[in-house]
């Protein structure tokens, strides 16, 4: 039965996450696999790389680039059922996995492919490996190699996984139980084999802001100030707050419920790596739901099994899982009040972004108008280059528009502003301030003056903003600036409004 129901709901959730548009998130990720890489700034090349295949299998539509996301869910889900199943017994895994599949969380996730699944199933199945290794006393060889090898995936998805290892290795040798050194050894090297490719990235990215790309890595941690907890959103203080509240519950029951207290005891320990990364991100304006999902998946096992101890709490449980199976649906239909896609804390959506499409083609009508109204010699024979004022939108307008540029071989089709930020370079793209043409070497500067192949050329900026609010980088960096077109966003239900600007005659502004 638990099969049958799963099953519908992944048919479901392949149904509703076909309908809707790609969001700025998935976008990125988009250009980030077409472009594929040991790393990124923002993070592992894993998620990348899993929709690089998913739009080979199934096209870059956006159930073509979602298509991993259910699966993932259903994987995950199995892994729960026999975790669950271990601890506690048929009925607990079946109701454990039901409520984890209606959280709004989970439905919301398995909608899109922003990362989320691919974190919360392996992490899921690296935990519950873990937790055989420190309750099985007959482990072998094969054993610490697929936990290394889970390791090594987990990494290139979420790199503070790493901990985890460190964390059994500490319960096994307080244990004093005999080790398996040889098995310790495999899996502590196939963990540092998958650091191999992050590192060779970031040592051909000349070590870039490595605290701030590694942020809530293997040994880079920030905990969160008490005025970053306060200030974030009332309904994710709220989760966070019910997140404590079941690991506090978690570990009375782990400590009181179950006899074999020596196996169940430490895998709240394992529990708190999670949790704290996951407390962590809130430091970094990020809500870290693929960890949050993590700990729920663990975590309701034990509290199912309380509620079906007794009569009378189990049909309380039952009308709460109802409760929260109608929350669910309300979210994913956007009729919550809270719900604000425009929000970096924002429960993600599958709706995504609407008109992306029509404001690519208009941008390549005007394109196509300025390469033959420019009056500078040099962009005569180049059409205009394109920039977006966030990343989210050139994102989203550079997964549609493959415009190739002669001036830069693999540039984007879509570049962000030009900043003297040395922090904010390396968002997304190289920006067109970024691309530049090599330079004489002077024997007196000990780098060489380069200068772009962009300069006096043409540009459409497309921006929410007026003229007359235009950040300096673009006023300050073209000798011209003149509003020529209007676009629409749809937001779910709300419409952004869109400028097109002309820009004649770019000039590198100075840092």
């Amino acid at each position: 039965m638990l099969w049958i129901i799963l099953s519908l709901l992944t048919a479901g959730r392949f149904l509703l996450a076909s309908t809707g548009f790609l969001n700025g998130t998935e976008a990125y990720l988009l250009l980030c696999g077409q472009r594929l890489d040991w790393g990124f700034v923002e993070g592992p090349a894993g998620v990348p790389a899993l929709i690089r295949l998913s739009t080979w299998l199934a096209g870059s539509a956006p159930m073509g680039i979602r298509l991993l996301s259910p699966l993932l869910v259903l994987l995950a889900s199995f892994v729960l059922w026999r975790l669950a199943w271990n601890l506690y017994g048929e009925r607990v895994a079946f109701w454990s996995v039901l409520a984890w599949n209606l959280l709004p969380l989970t439905n919301s996730a398995a909608l899109i492919m922003d990362g989320t699944t691919v974190i919360a199933t392996l992490w899921i199945a690296t935990l519950s490996w873990s937790w055989l290794l420190i309750g099985n006393n007959k482990k072998g060889l094969f054993t610490w190699i697929v936990y290394g090898l889970l390791l090594g995936m987990t990494t290139q998805v979420s790199y503070s996984v790493g901990w985890l290892l460190l964390v059994v290795l500490a319960i096994l040798l307080l244990r004093k139980n005999k080790c398996d050194w040889l098995g310790m050894t495999v899996s502590l090297l196939l963990l540092a084999l998958s650091w191999v490719g992050p590192i060779w990235w970031n040592m051909h990215h000349d070590w870039l802001q490595w605290g701030q790309i590694t942020w809530g890595s293997f040994w880079s941690y920030d905990f969160p100030s008490w005025d970053m907890v306060r200030s974030s959103p009332w309904f994710w203080q709220f989760l966070l707050l019910l997140t404590f509240s079941f690991l506090s519950m978690g570990h009375l029951l782990f400590s009181s419920e179950k006899k074999d207290q020596k196996q169940n005891l430490p895998f709240l320990f394992l529990l708190i790596v999670p949790f704290l990364f996951c407390l962590g991100g809130v430091g970094h304006e990020n809500p870290s739901f693929g960890l949050q999902l993590v700990l729920w998946a663990m975590l309701l096992p034990s509290v199912v099994d309380v509620f079906l101890k007794r009569e009378w709490r189990a049909k309380n449980g039952f009308v709460l899982l109802s409760m929260v199976a109608i929350f669910s649906a309300l979210q994913i239909l956007e009729i919550a009040p809270f719900i604000n896609n425009a929000s970096p804390w924002s429960i993600p959506s599958y709706h995504g972004v609407g008109g992306v499409q029509k404001v690519a083609v208009e941008l390549l009508r005007l394109r196509a108008l300025e390469k033959d109204a420019a009056t500078n010699p040099n962009a005569a024979s180049a059409p205009s280059f394109i920039v977006a004022q966030t990343p989210e939108l050139a994102s989203l307008l550079g997964a549609l528009l493959p415009i190739h540029y002669s001036e830069l071989e693999g540039a984007p089709s879509v570049f962000t502003p030009e900043s003297p930020s040395f922090s904010s370079q390396f968002q997304l793209w190289p920006h067109y301030a970024d691309a530049v043409a090599s330079g004489v070497i002077d024997p007196l500067y000990t780098e060489e003056p380069k200068t772009s192949p962009f300069i006096g050329h043409q540009a459409l900026y497309i921006t929410t903003e007026l003229l007359e609010d235009l950040p300096e980088t673009i006023s300050g960096a073209f000798s011209s600036v003149t509003p020529v077109s209007e676009a629409t966003l749809q937001r779910g239900k709300q419409r952004e409004h869109l400028i097109i600007y002309e820009c004649k005659n770019y000039q590198m502004l100075p840092l």
